[in-house]
């Protein structure tokens, strides 16, 4: 029978240096749950932080401002999708799925004055994101990289 060894959480400065660090990487590999949950936790934060920014910029017609925080915002939003995708391959699933936060963020926001369902859809898409969010890492290597929380101990005879 294999033994597995767990590694320790990553912390909060970890997991955001790691996060913006491996941004771009089209190598993704996986991320730990922890790291998901202590990026998402930035990603709220700084998503809350942008939305106040911008409230003040539109109130005091600075020109060319708006630009900048559309831009921060845009980046944000593709460090939180890598994250994500690392997320998923950690637990041995495609990274196909990351249409699921798209779709939510897009269904809540754009057309919901419109039509009456698509916030449900939303809903159900944020649930599915947690789900993943939650489920424990594969224990072993699998086909996304090598393994970030259990890792194989050598059994000695």
């Amino acid at each position: 029978m294999e033994k597995y060894k767990k590694t320790p959480q990553v912390g909060f400065i970890e997991a955001i240096n790691y996060g913006f660090r491996e941004k771009f990487s089209f190598d993704l590999g996986r991320s730990r749950r922890s790291e998901f949950w202590w990026f998402t936790l930035l990603f709220v934060i700084g998503n809350a932080l942008l939305d106040g920014l911008s409230y003040i910029i539109s109130q005091n017609r600075i020109p060319g401002a708006n630009w900048v925080v559309f831009a921060l915002l845009i980046y944000l939003y593709s460090a939180e999708a890598f994250v994500f995708v690392r997320r998923l391959h950690d637990t041995s699933h495609s990274g196909y799925w990351w249409f699921l936060l798209l779709i939510g963020r897009l269904c809540i926001s754009t057309f919901a004055i419109v039509f009456w369902w698509l916030p449900i859809i939303s809903i159900v898409c944020c649930i599915l994101i947690a789900y993943f969010g939650c489920l424990d890492s594969d224990k072993g290597d699998n086909e996304y990289g090598e393994a970030t929380k259990y890792i194989l101990v050598e059994e000695q005879d």
